[in-house]
C-alpha cells in the first residue's frame, strides 16, 4: 500500500533554485518538503557566478558570510583583442567587473555549484530538514475543482513519489497531497512536461565548449574575467576556487561531428582538444595545465538555446523556477542568479497565503514579474550572445564585431546583469503613486545600500541589513526634520494610522517597523516617539555621520526624501520598494495592503 502524506509546499529537484525556495519557506515557517533524483548533489562544475544582486539576496538569508568564506572575488573584467600586428592577441582595456555605483557588492563572485547547495543544505540542516535523495516524481495532478482551487487551505495537488531505482511500480511509492508545488528540476523539468508546460524559442547555431583546471600560463589576467575575442573565435576566462580557472571555449559548427540526434558527438570531441583550441586563441601568451596528474576538475559541450516556458504556474498551485522556465547562454553568469531570483520572488508569496495572511491573488505577481524578466533576459543575451560569439572587424570581415561595440553592451546592460537594475512593474504589490516623495528609492527596484547610524548606540548599520528575508513586509518611516512646523502632528497621525493597519493585518506575522531620523545623534528622542514606532530599540536610525565620521550620513538625500516632510516607504519580503506614501497620508497605506491582504 503506497504511503500517503500531507505538506504545505513540495519542492520538486534541489539545484540552487530549489533550495532557495527550500530556504526561504522554512524561514517563513512553512511546513515544506524538497525531493531530488538525484542520489548526490552537484560535485563539480555545473553554474559557477554570483553577481551582486544575488549576494545581497544571500545576504538578506544570513548566508552571505559562508559564500564570502569560500568564493573567489572578481573585481576587474579585461578585454583582449586580435593585436594590430597580427601575431595574437593584445590587451584593449581593464574596467571594474561591476559599474553600477548603488551594488553593496561591487564584485562577481565564483564558486561551483555543490558548494552552493551545501551552504543551503547546512542552513536547512539547522532548521531541521534536508533533501530527501534520491526520489523522483513519477505523476501529479492538479485539482479541476475550482473550490478546491480558489481555497488555499486545500490540498490541490497530489504527486506519487518513488525511488528512481526501484523496479516495481508500487515499491517505496509515496502519496504526496500539496497544497503547492514548485517544479526546480532544471532544463529537461519533468515538472514542467508533466504539465505540458512547453519552452518558447529556439537553438541557437552557437557551440561552446567549458574546462575547469588549474593553468600554467604566463596570461596576466587569469584571476580577472576576461573576454577575448579572435578572428578564429571567442574565449572567456572565468576565475575560480583553488586556483582553478573556467574557460569558455567557442567551437565552430563546422568542425564538430553530430550524432543521429543532431547533439554534439561528445565522443569525438575531448577536454584536452577544448584545451588546444584555447592555447591557439591565447597567442603569444602560453596556456596549459599545471599537473596533469590532476587533470580536468569539469568539462562539458552544449549548444546555446534561448527559451522562456509558456507559463510559469498551473492555477497558482503548481510554479515552475529557474532552469525550468527559461534557458540562455552563461555568458554573463545569469544562470544560477535568474534561478534564485525567482523563488526569491516566490517564496514569501506562498508564505503569506499559506500563513493565511495574503489573498491567492498574490501568487499571480509571481508569473507577472518573473516571466517578464525571463523575457527580458533572453532579448538580452540573443544581443549578448551574438556580439560575444560574432568575429571581429576586419580588411576580410568589414561586418565583423568591434571591441567598442562588444563593451559598450557589457557596460550597458550592466544594471541588468549585476540584477542591481531589476525593476518590477505596477502591479498591486507595486505601487508607482507618490514616487516624487522618494525619488531615490524607485518603486519595483529593490533598496539601495546605505548605512544610517543606529540612535540608541550610535552603532553603524547597513539599511539592508535592517530588511532581513523573514517573509515580513517593512514600513521604513523616515520622519523627516524635528524643528519643523506639525512634526509632533504628523508623527503621531501616523502612528494612529500604522496602530489601524496593525490591528487590521495582524496574524502574528505583522510588518517590522524601523524609524529613521533626521538630524543629531540624541538618544532621548527615542522617547518621544510613539512607542509603535519605536517596537524595540534597535530600531530606530538616524540619518547622520557616524561616531568614528567613516560614514557621512546624507541618506535622505540619496533617498530623495525632502526632510521638511518625510516619508514613509513599504518594502516587500525581498526587500523591493512595494509602495511610498506622504507622512500624512496614511490612507495610501491602507489602500496599499487592502489589494492584496486579508483583514484578520
Amino acid at each position: 500500500m503506497n504511503q500517503e502524506s500531507f505538506v504545505d509546499v513540495l519542492i520538486i529537484g534541489a539545484g540552487p533554485s530549489g533550495l532557495m525556495a527550500a530556504n526561504a519557506l522554512r524561514h517563513a515557517g512553512v511546513n515544506v518538503r524538497i525531493v531530488d533524483k538525484r542520489a548526490t548533489g552537484v560535485a563539480a562544475g555545473q553554474a559557477d557566478g554570483m553577481m551582486p544582486r544575488s549576494l545581497e539576496i544571500l545576504q538578506s538569508y544570513d548566508l552571505g558570510k559562508d559564500i564570502f568564506e569560500i568564493g573567489t572575488q572578481v573585481h576587474l573584467a579585461a578585454f583582449y583583442n586580435p593585436s594590430k600586428q597580427g601575431d595574437g592577441i593584445e590587451l584593449t582595456r581593464r574596467v571594474p567587473n561591476c559599474t553600477i555605483a548603488s551594488a553593496r557588492y561591487p564584485f562577481g563572485l565564483t564558486l561551483h555549484q555543490g558548494d552552493v547547495e551545501k551552504i543551503f543544505e547546512r542552513s536547512m540542516s539547522s532548521m531541521g530538514m534536508c533533501i530527501e535523495r534520491p526520489l523522483a516524481p513519477t505523476s501529479i495532478v492538479v485539482s479541476q475543482d475550482d473550490s478546491v482551487l480558489h481555497d488555499p487551505s486545500a490540498y490541490a495537488v497530489k504527486v506519487h513519489l518513488k525511488q528512481p531505482d526501484s523496479e516495481s511500480e508500487d515499491e517505496a511509492a509515496e502519496v504526496v497531497n500539496a497544497r503547492f508545488v514548485i517544479g526546480t528540476d532544471g532544463a529537461r523539468s519533468w515538472t514542467r512536461k508533466a504539465l505540458g508546460v512547453a519552452l518558447e524559442g529556439a537553438q541557437t547555431d552557437y557551440y561552446w565548449g567549458v574546462i575547469d583546471f588549474v593553468p600554467e600560463t604566463d596570461f596576466p589576467d587569469t584571476r580577472n574575467y576576461v573576454a577575448i575575442h579572435t578572428h578564429t573565435g571567442s574565449l572567456m576566462v572565468i576565475p575560480r576556487e583553488n586556483d582553478m580557472v573556467r574557460i569558455y571555449v567557442q567551437l565552430d559548427k563546422n568542425a564538430l561531428e553530430m550524432d543521429e540526434m543532431g547533439n554534439v558527438d561528445r565522443t569525438k570531441m575531448s577536454a584536452d582538444r577544448l584545451l588546444e583550441i584555447a592555447k591557439a586563441s591565447f597567442h603569444p601568451f602560453k596556456l596549459d595545465m599545471k599537473d596533469r596528474n590532476e587533470g580536468f576538475k569539469w568539462w562539458t559541450i552544449y549548444r546555446i538555446g534561448q527559451r522562456v516556458a509558456s507559463n510559469f504556474s498551473v492555477h497558482e498551485r503548481v510554479f515552475l523556477g529557474g532552469d525550468a522556465t527559461h534557458t540562455h547562454s552563461p555568458k554573463a553568469a545569469q544562470g544560477m542568479n535568474a534561478s534564485m531570483g525567482d523563488t526569491h520572488n516566490l517564496a514569501w508569496k506562498i508564505a503569506q497565503v499559506v500563513h493565511g495572511q495574503a489573498d491567492m491573488s498574490l501568487l499571480k505577481t509571481y508569473e507577472f514579474e518573473r516571466r517578464q524578466f525571463a523575457q527580458d533576459l533572453i532579448l538580452f543575451d540573443k544581443t549578448y550572445a551574438t556580439l560575444f560569439c560574432g568575429k571581429p572587424l576586419s580588411e576580410i570581415n568589414t561586418d565583423g564585431i568591434t571591441h567598442e561595440e562588444l563593451y559598450q553592451a557589457y557596460q550597458t546592460f550592466g544594471g541588468f546583469t549585476s540584477g542591481i537594475g531589476i525593476c518590477y512593474a505596477p502591479s498591486a504589490i507595486t505601487c508607482t503613486s507618490n514616487q516624487g516623495f522618494a525619488t531615490g528609492l524607485p518603486v519595483g527596484q529593490r533598496v539601495p545600500p546605505h548605512v544610517f547610524v543606529r540612535m540608541a548606540d550610535a552603532l553603524a548599520v547597513e539599511i539592508q541589513d535592517m530588511l532581513p528575508a523573514n517573509a515580513r513586509f517593512k514600513i521604513l518611516l523616515f520622519t523627516g526634520d524635528h524643528t519643523r512646523d506639525n512634526y509632533t502632528d504628523d508623527i503621531q497621525h501616523f502612528a494612529d494610522t500604522l496602530g489601524d493597519v496593525l490591528t487590521r493585518y495582524q496574524k502574528g506575522r505583522s510588518p517590522d517597523i524601523v524609524t529613521i531620523l533626521a538630524g543629531d545623534k540624541d538618544p532621548a528622542r527615542i522617547l518621544s516617539l510613539p512607542p509603535i514606532l519605536r517596537p524595540h530599540w534597535s530600531r530606530v536610525l538616524v540619518d547622520d555621520v557616524d561616531a568614528h565620521r567613516r560614514h557621512p550620513g546624507g541618506g535622505y538625500e540619496k533617498y530623495g526624501i525632502d526632510p521638511s516632510r518625510g516619508a514613509v516607504v513599504v518594502v516587500r519580503p525581498d526587500a523591493y520598494v512595494g509602495a511610498i506614501a506622504p507622512l500624512q497620508e496614511g490612507g495610501v497605506l491602507k489602500g496599499y495592503f487592502d489589494g492584496f491582504l486579508l483583514a484578520q
